[in-house]
């Protein structure tokens, strides 16, 4: 009965919150409130996210899933584990990048079999490659065709960004030689907490003419990560890089 009862007042507490909720933000307020919300990601010092994201041509196609955790940001116990599935015109790899102590492990599985290697790494390294999805707050000097959508759960922004803001703002593959202006799409919560990423831009791979999309899926911004760290045993089956392996 007590479990009952306390049930019964969290749910009114949320129902009289999402009442209380604005729904008449205006575009401007709206794209503050976003960019208030990256930067908030940018600032976390715990991330969970999930990327997957596909490059499509007539010569050249790419599909790549991507896990990512992330905990102690900015802290010298910093950790990270990141699952990766990565397919080039039907030529697929697996790899784990774990990142332990200043000390980078990866374990990739291919055609050829399974390889174990580690090397030393700036954890900032580590941590910018993972979290580039959204590397910045968007310029509003850069963007067009703005448009929103408000729910009693979340804000949607939409905008169309200029080609030489994409490189500076979102992810792009160093296998492209040149990307075009990008159709973006932010969700985030009316407590600014990003939710859902969706972007598309035209680029051009390997010569090869595209279209560019992924999609990233927020669980958990500043919020504790579970990672399962790796045992001195394990990290003993990692075989250390060389500066010229490096190189």
């Amino acid at each position: 009965m007590k479990k009952l009862l306390v049930l019964l007042l969290f749910s009114v507490s949320v129902l009289s919150l999402q009442a209380c909720q604005r729904l008449d933000y205006t575009p401007d307020e709206a794209f503050e409130m976003m960019n208030e919300a990256i930067q908030h990601y940018r600032d976390a010092d715990q991330v969970e996210l999930f990327y997957v994201g596909s490059f499509t041509s007539l010569g050249y196609n790419s599909n790549d899933a991507i896990d990512v955790k992330l905990r102690k940001i900015g802290a010298d116990g910093f950790l990270g584990r990141v699952e990766m599935s990565v397919t080039e015109n039907n030529t697929t790899y697996q790899a784990m990048h774990y990142y332990q102590a200043g000390m980078r492990y990866l374990e990739r599985t291919d055609s050829n079999g399974t390889t174990k290697t580690k090397k030393e790494e700036p954890a900032s390294s580590y941590i910018s490659l993972f979290t580039s999805f959204l590397k910045k707050p968007v310029e509003k000097a850069k963007i067009r065709a703005l448009q929103i959508l408000v729910d009693r759960q979340t804000i949607t922004v939409s905008f169309e960004l200029g080609s030489s803001a994409v490189e500076d703002t979102l992810y792009v593959s160093n296998t492209f030689q040149t990307v075009q202006f990008a159709t973006v799409k932010v969700i985030f919560s009316h407590q600014k907490v990003l939710q859902k990423l969706e972007v598309s831009y035209g680029a051009n791979a390997q010569g090869n003419e595209g279209i560019e999309t992924y999609e990233v899926l927020f669980k958990r911004i500043n919020r504790y990560v579970p990672i399962v760290e790796l045992t001195n045993a394990e990290k003993n089956l990692f075989t250390l890089q060389t500066e010229e392996e490096n190189a």
